[in-house]
């Protein structure tokens, strides 16, 4: 439901929905929101109605292991 609503496939290429966010990391999506609410991973941004995450930021966030070193990295 997330990308329908997303329609520039531009940016839907520079986003991710939970499903996507959720496979990267290995999680269920109820996980990823769990982590959210938790402060352990990058906040979404809204577009329209639908919940995105930057690929750049998920990425990151992958590559430095937390959430501190992803800030710290942001930071940099």
């Amino acid at each position: 439901p997330y990308m329908s609503q997303v329609r520039d496939p531009n940016v839907r290429s520079l986003t991710l929905d939970v499903k996507e966010v959720a496979q990267l990391l290995g999680l269920s999506k109820r996980s990823v929101y769990r982590l959210l609410d938790a402060g352990k991973i990058p906040k979404p941004i809204k577009l329209g109605g639908a919940t995105r995450w930057r690929r750049t930021d998920i990425e990151l966030f992958v590559e430095t292991g937390s959430i501190r070193a992803f800030r710290r990295a942001k930071r940099a």
